[in-house]
Order: structure tokens, then C-alpha cells, then sequence
């Protein structure tokens, strides 16, 4: 079982309540790429690197296993956030897409987190 502190509890809370598979691999991933996407401090595939880093995985089973938990959530929630919402010829947003608009919906949990340090 992963430890959370205070910052990733509040967004694993947020990500819960809007309907995120809780009990796949890729939840953990979601809440530190959601904190890092918040960051903005790298771009994606660097972001991957550290979620595959901390969590002792490859890459690829990171941008597979966020893939699809976005899968799902699509196919599974009855209500979307009108964040996550996507146009009918974009089809569902890509990982880039979903991560960064978390962490924009997600902001005021993640601002108020970065100025406490």
C-alpha cells in the first residue's frame, strides 16, 4: 500500500469524486502526473519517466496503464466534468490532454499545496 501525503490525498480524493478507476495501477500514476502536470516543469514523456521512476516500472507500462484507465473512464462515467469533455471529431483526449486538464481542473487544490512548501 502506497503512503500519500497531504497533497496527493487531496488529489486522489478529487480524482475519486469525479469517477477515476480507484483500483487500477495507472490511479497512482494519474495523482503524481496530475501534481507533476501542475508543475509544468517537463513534458510528457518526461513525466512518464518519473511516474516510472518512483513507482519501480517502465514507460511504457506507465503510458499504457494511464491509456487505459482513460478508457475506462470514458466507457464507465455517466457524468463528465465539462473539462473532460471532448469533441465529437477529436474523439477522447490523449494522455497529454487528460493530465494537463486535471491538474487545471485540480488547480486550486494542487496552488494552495505548492504554496504551503
Amino acid at each position: 500500500m502506497y503512503n500519500y501525503n497531504e497533497t496527493e490525498q487531496k488529489v486522489a480524493y478529487e480524482l475519486m469524486k469525479i469517477g477515476l478507476p480507484i483500483s487500477s495501477k495507472g490511479f497512482n500514476y494519474f495523482i503524481t502526473g496530475t501534481i507533476l502536470a501542475h508543475e509544468d516543469k517537463m513534458g510528457i514523456c518526461n513525466i512518464y519517466k518519473v511516474i516510472a521512476e518512483k513507482y519501480n516500472t517502465t514507460v511504457p507500462r506507465v503510458e499504457r496503464c494511464i491509456r487505459a484507465d482513460i478508457i475506462a473512464y470514458y466507457d464507465n462515467i455517466i457524468h463528465i466534468p465539462s473539462l473532460l469533455e471532448c469533441d465529437y471529431f477529436s474523439g477522447k483526449l490523449t494522455n497529454k490532454e487528460f493530465l494537463y486538464r486535471l491538474a487545471y481542473m485540480l488547480n486550486d487544490i494542487l496552488k494552495d499545496n505548492t504554496n504551503k512548501s
